[in-house]
């Protein structure tokens, strides 16, 4: 067949790609030459040369490496006059008006060159403290500046990532707690690997504002590294969904821009956390963003002893450090006056009672959701109640701002408590506020995560005006039980126009009888975007009875992008006994592509003793709905008789790398011929990491009557910051009779903020007792900020 061919065939030349540059006029620039480029021919780059050379009259003469440039790179071309050539000979091949070519590509080249690039050369920001990197302590003999940097293994990973970069985009996550590292090692990898980059750091007028603006700025040049320190600051307040969907977006679609960012382990988390079945994430374009575009860098707190110990030899900080901590595990911290801090807090409860109550209330202000800036008022109203009546008695009149002074002061040269933050006279006026010390706010969120603030705490977040701080803080009431101070705290979000708020104090109306106040209510909290809104309204129908309009709700719900509407249709269906209807929805909600239909119709079937037909729906669940929801449904295929089913989904969900597999597993195999085997699954599952392995271990445990063994695995639970093992164990200890032990569990476990669970279960333990009154008013009027019983009190006082 060969000699069909006539002759060597030609290969013509590749086709330049088309450059990715953001918007601007550096992007039109490039769009009309590549459109000039594609409508010519496309000519060969030796085409173009060559026909510039044969042009004298043309002001440049690109070689052919700077006409590839021009065309295929997202660089702004360093000489208008080769532009210029470039335009003409191209215009005349394609037939368009060179003279009107060569005008629009000098202004565009104009203006691009007339924009400044965001941020600076990498290589002149030699200041680390510039970029958030803590200050170390101070101590006489030490060399300037930080200590030296020693490589742990994530700096490893750090190099393979950086070393990879190419032309892509890549957002790029430190992960660790306080002061263990993070920015230092973000400003020692961007220094080594991208010196000639520019960096700019988005913080102005806010940082989720800032770093939205920063990734559509037509001066964002190529090369370019986004410094995004405390990455939750960008992503959950207020705006930052917009901002992580443009830094999706960004680095979807440019070229040569990393993102390099620090978060802690808990934000991570909370970022990132598997919605419960059917619910939607609370941040769901963070979400995504950190789970589909993040590479995440967990921070190894371990350093080479022999490297410790030769540094420690130089510099007598780091041989401090390496004394004070016993190991090289906590160096970090003790160099960026963690412990210093910590020693001082401890301290000023005794030598400075007021200091330190306003300290603490700082403390439980960033923990329960509270602005990163506290105000000045609000810290003073907030701080008296944790002082007892003599210290309080004891403060001078002017208490706050000499007590606020004295959290001001430096520590060691590193860190002050509380940093005061105020406008300079040529921004606009604002109250002054304070910046807690983040080693101080790191360690309150475990040191006083089953505490409740006092009264007046709550009170002062009356004081605030941020609307994303009130709906976190009402949200921090509700859940720890303090239900009148939520009811107030979300009535002022409400008014703020917060649609979550909104939506809220529409179901209580409801629930008060309050229809028609209640429905405008629902209304305006989806005219604000909060399209759940009409499933609550929808719910609220369906309860009452109202069905017809209660299908048009869950209707309009859908139309308005909801995708589960129809399933909590079917959810209403189906507990009013419809199971026929709730079939058909559940059908319907499935064939909508809803992933999590299954699950529920599943659920719906175990609840209405169809055992069978719910294995079935959980055979499909597991493979429809992914991976994800797989491992829930071992106990149901179990129970039908589908073991090796069930074994299979097991298996594959502990190659997939995820450890509640092995506990679910050992549930199955528990007290049955295989114990040991059940044990060891339940010990793999803990070394693995899972939070829920120990409750799991203990649970099955106490039901084998092996009470010593199971709360020995209880407190490590609880330890390792499970805090459903708390209103667990609780539940048990009252079936045992222990009542007062108990309780100060469902308080405890309240103020870890669980309080839906404890409330529904506290108030059945106590109605088991015959106190049917305390029991209602347990889940009427919750508790009072030092954790009593609330007395009676009327949410119509506090409705918006």
């Amino acid at each position: 067949m060969s000699g069909d061919r006539g002759g060597q065939s030609v290969r013509r030349p590749r086709v330049i790609s088309r450059p990715t540059v953001t918007r601007g006029p550096l992007r039109e620039l490039k769009d009309l030459l590549y459109r000039l480029y594609l409508e010519a021919g496309p000519p060969t780059l030796d085409e173009i040369t060559q026909w510039i050379s044969e042009d004298e009259s043309l002001p440049g003469a690109p070689e052919r490496d700077t006409v590839r440039r021009c065309l295929g790179t997202t660089e702004l071309p360093a000489s208008q006059h080769d532009v210029t050539s470039i335009a003409t000979v191209l215009a005349r091949r394609a037939g368009w008006d060179a003279s009107d070519v060569v005008a629009k590509a000098r202004e565009h080249w104009m203006a691009a060159r007339m924009l400044l690039p965001l941020g600076r050369r990498i290589a002149e920001l030699r200041d680390p403290f510039a970029l958030h990197v803590h200050r170390v302590i101070e101590e006489p003999g030490a060399p300037p500046g930080p200590p030296a940097y020693l490589a742990r293994a994530h700096d490893l990973t750090l190099a393979d990532i950086l070393g990879a970069t190419g032309s892509s985009a890549v957002l790029i996550v430190l992960v660790g707690s306080s002061s263990t590292g993070k920015t230092r090692a973000a400003f020692e990898a961007v220094h080594r690997f991208l010196p000639e980059w520019r960096l700019h750091h988005p913080i102005s007028p806010t940082k989720p504002e800032a770093l939205w603006h920063a990734v559509g700025d037509p001066t964002l040049a190529p090369r370019t590294v986004l410094w995004l320190d405390e990455l939750s600051e960008y992503l959950s307040p207020q705006g930052g969904e917009r901002a992580a969907a443009a830094l999706a977006e960004a680095l979807h679609t440019s070229q040569h821009l990393v993102a390099i960012a620090t978060i802690w382990p808990e934000d991570w988390e909370r970022l990132t956390i598997d919605p419960s079945p059917g619910s939607p994430a609370p941040h769901p374009q963070a979400r995504a963003l950190l789970k589909g575009s993040a590479q995440r860098v967990d921070i190894s707190v371990d350093f080479a002893l022999e490297e410790v110990r030769a540094l420690a030899e130089l510099d007598p900080r780091v041989r401090q450090a390496l004394e004070a901590t016993g190991s090289t595990g906590k160096v970090t911290q003790y160099l960026a006056a963690g412990y210093a801090l910590l020693e001082r807090q401890k301290a000023l409860q005794a030598s400075h009672p007021g200091a330190w109550a306003i300290l603490t209330a700082a403390v439980d202000a960033r923990r329960l959701g509270g602005p990163a800036s506290l105000p000045e008022k609000f810290l003073e109203v907030a701080s008296p109640r944790y002082l007892d009546p003599q210290d309080w008695g004891s403060l001078p009149d002017n208490w706050f701002p000499a007590s606020s002074e004295v959290l001001t002061h430096m520590v060691r040269g590193a860190a002050r408590p509380l940093a005061r933050i105020r406008p300079y006279p040529d921004e606009e006026p604002s109250p002054p506020s304070f910046l807690l010390a983040d080693y101080l706010a790191d360690h309150g969120r475990q040191e006083r995560r089953f505490t409740s603030p006092p009264n007046s705490f709550w009170l002062a977040v009356d004081e605030l005006n941020d609307v994303a701080a009130l709906r976190r803080m009402g949200g921090s009431a509700l859940a720890s039980g303090r239900r009148k101070h939520a009811a107030r705290i979300l009535r002022n979000a409400a008014h703020k126009d917060d649609p979550w708020a909104i939506a809220i104090w529409a179901k209580w109306l409801w629930e008060l009888g309050e229809t028609v106040r209640a429905e405008k209510l629902f209304q305006k909290a989806a005219n604000l975007g909060n399209s759940s809104a009409l499933n609550r309204w929808g719910e609220s129908l369906w309860e009452s009875g109202d069905h017809e309009r209660a299908g048009e709700l869950y209707e309009r719900a859908t139309a308005a992008g909801s995708d589960r509407s129809i399933r909590d249709w079917a959810e209403s269906a189906s507990k009013e006994g419809n199971f026929k209807l709730a079939d058909a929805l559940f059908q319907r909600a499935h064939d909508n592509g809803d992933p999590w239909a299954l699950w529920w119709w599943a659920a719906s079937c175990i609840k209405r003793g169809d055992l069978a037909r719910a294995a079935d729906l959980a055979e499909l669940s597991a493979t429809s709905a992914g991976q994800a929801p797989s491992v829930w449904w071992v106990r149901t295929l179990w129970d039908a008789g589908r073991r090796q089913r069930a074994e299979e989904l097991l298996t594959q969900a502990i190659d997939d790398g995820r450890p509640e597999a092995l506990w679910r597993w050992a549930e199955q195999l528990w007290g049955s011929s295989e114990h040991e085997r059940a044990v060891e699954l339940f010990e793999k599952s803990v070394a693995a990491g899972d939070k829920h392995a120990l409750r799991r271990w203990a649970s099955a445990c106490w039901r084998a009557g092996d009470r010593p063994q199971a709360e020995v695995l209880l407190n490590r639970a609880v330890e390792a910051g499970d805090n459903i093992a708390l209103w667990w164990w609780a539940q048990n200890l009252w079936d045992a009779g222990e009542h007062e032990s108990s309780e100060l569990l469902y308080l405890k476990a309240a103020n870890a903020g669980h309080w839906p669970d404890v409330a529904r279960q506290w108030s059945a333990a106590l109605r088991k007792c015959g106190q049917e009154q305390r029991a209602a008013a347990l889940m009427s009027y919750g508790l009072t900020a030092d954790g009593d019983l609330a007395e009676a009190w009327n949410l119509h006082d506090f409705a918006p």
